[in-house]
């Protein structure tokens, strides 16, 4: 018997042309260049939300340690030009300031304007928020009870956001 030699056509590689990494390198380029711009033009808005969200937070801090320590303590925003807030409590009717539990010894101040790059408090109505040791939000610590919704109004390049604080319940939401 005799032996058959198959000769088999050697195997081609498959390797990818220039044409086509040149074609894969401009779509990848062209997906970049649309996700940049979507990312460029959503930055305020994540700024903004971002700056927002930490001065609610912020706001249920004070009211919690109004709650937890059975003493005042509040939020006092200041506008232009300063743009910053701060939390301040109140020990036998001395107003000082809340130590920032993030950085021990200093106080718990936030310059909105540095700290969020360009986010700045467009007003505040009223200029001093007040939880009582029930959590019971006041136009100040002499002022009043909250007979409406208090706002604080952020602004970034004219995109605006707003938190609100219920009176009586003292209920905090960025809107």
């Amino acid at each position: 018997m005799m032996k058959q030699h198959h000769h088999h056509a050697p195997k081609k590689r498959q390797l990818f042309t220039l044409v086509e990494l040149v074609l894969v390198l401009i779509i990848i380029g062209f997906v970049l260049r649309l996700s940049f711009h979507s990312v460029k033009t959503e930055l305020p808005a994540i700024k903004l939300e971002a700056a927002a969200k930490k001065a609610s937070i912020d706001l249920e801090y004070a009211k919690n340690l109004a709650i937890s320590t059975s003493s005042w303590s509040g939020v006092v925003f200041e506008i232009e030009p300063s743009n910053q807030y701060r939390l301040v409590k109140s020990e036998k009717k001395e107003i000082s300031p809340v130590e920032n539990p993030g950085a021990p010894g200093q106080d718990y101040f936030v310059h909105l304007y540095s700290f969020y790059k360009g986010v700045a408090v467009q007003a505040a109505s009223p200029l001093e928020v007040w939880f009582d040791p029930l959590g019971v939000p006041y136009e100040g610590l002499q002022g009043p009870l909250l007979s409406q919704t208090a706002v604080v109004t952020l602004e970034y390049q004219s995109v605006i956001k707003m938190i609100s604080i219920s009176p009586n319940t003292g209920r905090i939401k960025v809107i």
